[in-house]
């Protein structure tokens, strides 16, 4: 069954970046620690699947709704309309089309949602976003099982302006954080915007939880060797020596290093090597023994958990490489 969940997830365009599990580790021994929680969050419910779709957040201005990508590009801050699509992307750009036929659903639901709208606070306040993914068959990397296109709300934000330039008053920079909400309203105004949908071949969705097919063994990764500088030790050896110090290699550094000798390498590309295996490799365990209701998470973007402070983290294993192939990185 698909439910709608209060995670609310932080990803591209107004939506923001979500951190990785090394984001919020100082060293291996915290880094193995995230993961171990990860587990503990999949089976109490704390989790839901990572969409790998385009961020398309909204809002409503006098009536109508908007898209907003959180720049502070002047068409951003004014709400995209479908008029401004080629304005704002350029012609022939595949969001132009796809940006339609969002608009569209909200607007021929807007009689129906009103209440829920209010109850929500987008009838009062501007600057609440629905933030929202777009999936339409393989919009990115992953295709779904059982299900071709749809739009998954997470929750809502506030956008406000975060910096103007001082001696113009242009605004140069905005800020959407997250917001709380009537669950019950946001629950109803899902299920009347997915009947809407279903005219326009769409479904919506909350977010959907995670559950383990199968216990994950994270202690076999750990007990993988590797070798680097013809120095040879589990992952969890290499691990317990090793601190984050950030801004860590790039994704294609690792990449480099991953196909070559593994020699001659600085202590910071063992670290930071070794980080980026375990992310992927500790990930993979996780992903690989869990599904959803969108199918198997071994082919999917990942999982968000959201932890007791009210922060948010994903794990992504090997698509936290293959995501690199997707068209929409800009």
């Amino acid at each position: 069954m698909l439910s709608f969940k209060s995670f609310l997830i932080q990803e591209g365009g107004a939506g923001g970046h979500m951190a990785h599990p090394f984001d919020i580790s100082t060293n291996g021994k915290e880094l193995i620690g995230v993961f171990k929680e990860a587990i503990d969050f999949i089976n109490s419910g704390k989790t839901s699947v990572k969409i790998d779709g385009i961020n398309a957040s909204l809002r409503l201005v006098e009536g109508k709704f908007v898209l907003d990508r959180g720049s502070a590009k002047p068409l951003d801050i004014k709400g995209i309309r479908p008029e401004d699509l080629e304005d704002r992307f350029g012609q022939g750009h595949g969001f132009v089309e796809k940006g339609k036929k969002i608009i569209d659903i909200f607007d021929t639901a807007y009689p129906k949602i009103k209440p829920e709208l209010k109850k929500l606070g987008l009838l009062d306040n501007p600057n609440i976003l629905f933030n929202t993914e777009y999936v339409e068959g393989k919009t990115n990397v992953v295709q779904y099982e059982g299900i071709d296109n749809f739009l998954a709300i997470h929750g809502l934000k506030e956008i406000k302006v975060n910096k103007t330039n001082p001696k113009t008053g242009v605004v140069t920079s905005r800020v959407a954080s997250n917001i709380s909400f009537d669950q019950t309203a946001m629950a109803s105004l899902i299920k009347k915007l997915d009947e809407v949908a279903k005219a326009f071949g769409f479904k919506v969705l909350g977010n959907v939880g995670v559950t383990f097919k199968k216990n994950p063994d994270l202690t076999k990764v750990l007990a993988e060797k590797i070798t680097l500088n013809e120095q040879t030790k589990t992952l969890g050896e290499w691990l317990k020596g090793i601190k984050i110090s950030r801004p860590l290699i790039t994704k294609k550094e690792y990449l480099q290093i991953d196909s070559s000798d593994k020699k001659g390498l600085s202590d910071k590309q063992i670290s930071d090597y070794i980080i980026y295996w375990a992310t992927i490799y500790l990930g993979e365990e996780i992903l690989k023994n869990a599904s959803s209701a969108l199918g198997d998470l071994k082919n999917q973007e990942g999982i968000v958990l959201t932890r007791d402070d009210g922060s948010y983290y994903k794990i992504t294993g090997k698509f936290f490489l293959r995501g690199m192939e997707s068209a929409f990185q800009k």
